[in-house]
C-alpha cells in the first residue's frame, strides 16, 4: 500500500499522520544520516482524531517527504510539534460528549444479534442504559459468546471493556486493510493503542485479536467487526 491511500483513509475519517521515512540503502541516506541508524527502515504514524493538517500530496512520495520535513527550519519543527502536542493533550482530555442516535445504536445491537453476537449486543445495551459513558459512532471488535463468557466482566468495567475494543470512528474492514503492519490506532481508552498486523483479508490482527467476521455492522453508523479473542494491551 503506498502512502497515497493511507492518506486517502486520513482524509476521509479526520486524521492527521505524520510519517517519517528513513531511507535503505545506505548509500540514498543523506538527508537523514542524523537518526543513526540508516539501517532501519522505521515508519512511525501518529493518528490524531481531528481535522487534517496535511494534504494528500504529500504522501504521494515517501522520500520527498522525508527529505522536505528534514529542510525545515529548526523553528519551525518546534513550533509543528508543540501544536502537536498541544493536540494530543486536548484529545486526550476530551470526555466522549457526543451520544450516537438511539436508532443507530439499535440498529447496530440488531445486526450484532443477527450474526450471533448476542454477548457484546448485551453489553452494549447495559452501557446505553447509563449515562457514564454515552456511546458515539465507534468501530466495535466483538469477541464472540465463547470468549466473553470466559471473561469476568462486572457491572463496573463494562464501559472500560466496550471502550477497549473499539476505534473512535467508524471504519470498514475496507478503510482497516489500507494500514500496513506496524500502525497503531486509538482505542476508544485515550491511554490504549491498537497495533495493526495486516497480512491479508484471512489474517488481519488488531494486537492479539485477529478479525473473523468483518462488516457485522451495516446499517448505522457504528461499525463492527467479529474477533477470535478478547483484546490484550500491552501498555
Amino acid at each position: 500500500m503506498g502512502p497515497n491511500s493511507v492518506a486517502q483513509i486520513a482524509q476521509t475519517h479526520g486524521f492527521v499522520i505524520v510519517t517519517c521515512y528513513s531511507i535503505w540503502p545506505k548509500e540514498k541516506t543523506s538527508a537523514i544520516d542524523r537518526f543513526k541508524h540508516p539501517q532501519q527502515f522505521l515508519t512511525v504514524f501518529l493518528f490524531i482524531h481531528t481535522r487534517p493538517y496535511l494534504p494528500p500530496s504529500l504522501f504521494q512520495d515517501s522520500l520527498h517527504f522525508s527529505s522536505s520535513l528534514l529542510s525545515l527550519p529548526m523553528a519551525i519543527l518546534r513550533c509543528c510539534f508543540f501544536i502537536i502536542l498541544f493536540i494530543l493533550g486536548f484529545a486526550k482530555s476530551q470526555p466522549f460528549t457526543h451520544p450516537i442516535n438511539h436508532t443507530d445504536l439499535q440498529a447496530a445491537i440488531g445486526d450484532m444479534r443477527a450474526k450471533s453476537y448476542y454477548g457484546f449486543a448485551m453489553l452494549l445495551q447495559m452501557l446505553n442504559g447509563t449515562t457514564a459513558q454515552p456511546i458515539r459512532d465507534f468501530t466495535f471488535l466483538m469477541p464472540d459468546d465463547k470468549q466473553l463468557s470466559s471473561s469476568s466482566i462486572s457491572v463496573d468495567e463494562v464501559g472500560e471493556f466496550l471502550l477497549k475494543h473499539a476505534i473512535p470512528m467508524p471504519l470498514h474492514f475496507n478503510d482497516l486493510s489500507h494500514f500496513p503492519t506496524g500502525t497503531l490506532v486509538p482505542s476508544g481508552n485515550s491511554s490504549k493503542m491498537i497495533r495493526i498486523y495486516n497480512r491479508g483479508k484471512r489474517d488481519f490482527f488488531v494486537n492479539n485479536a485477529k478479525i473473523v467476521s468483518a462488516n457485522v455492522c451495516l446499517n448505522s453508523v457504528i461499525k463492527c467487526h467479529g474477533v477470535d479473542a478478547i483484546i490484550d494491551y500491552d501498555n
